[in-house]
């Protein structure tokens, strides 16, 4: 072994240890920009948290998304929601009234029908999320073409922070898949969570 090295070219040898301290070099200066100047991490969307009460409840910490006073931009507020099992359909149902129910901040603005009503919820197994609505629940709010986008708007990212598997969200009203939620925007198709 020893006449091999002493055999070994001392030129050649000692590139190598330039190209593998280059190398390293290369590798570490890679690693610090990906941490340095990727995204933050603490500054991104999240649904988690999920914690215990004093109760013996669960508790699940959920972002429920309203529009800010500029009437476009989509603000989260975070919100402590016990589920009553653990399921996403029964989360899911609590993140619907949570919209209904509106804002708890002054320049948030609701978007969502107070009365709104949700017979049944189902998560199928190709990321789609569909809610069947009651019509009647639809019918005496000030609907324009704004507030029904900002309605699926608002549906779509709630449940997008809050199921990360959930890629498109369907509307059924009354059993029946929905053409339009009010008459202003075409709800036929699945509404894509990556255009919303």
């Amino acid at each position: 072994m020893t006449a091999l090295l002493k055999t070994w070219p001392s030129p050649r040898w000692s590139n190598l240890r330039q190209i593998s301290g280059s190398f390293i070099l290369l590798s570490a200066l890679t690693l610090f920009l990906a941490t340095a100047c990727g995204p933050d991490r603490s500054q991104q969307e999240t649904a988690e948290d999920d914690v215990l009460s004093d109760e013996g409840m669960f508790l699940r910490s959920a972002l429920v998304y309203f529009v800010k006073g500029d009437g476009e931009t989509l603000v989260g507020e975070k919100r402590e929601l016990a589920p009553a099992d653990p399921s996403r359909e029964s989360l899911a149902r609590l993140l619907i009234d949570e919209l209904a129910r509106g804002p708890i901040l002054p320049d948030h603005h609701p978007v969502t029908p107070p009365s709104l009503e949700v017979t049944g919820i189902f998560f199928d197994d190709m990321g789609g999320l569909y809610f069947d609505f009651v019509g009647s629940s639809l019918r005496d709010w000030g609907w324009g073409s704004s507030s029904e986008f900002l309605f699926v708007r608002t549906i779509v990212r709630t449940m997008a922070v809050a199921f990360p598997e959930v890629r498109r969200v369907i509307f059924l009203i009354d059993g029946a898949r929905a053409e339009s939620i009010a008459g202003h925007l075409d709800a036929r198709n699945p509404f894509e969570v990556a255009e919303w």
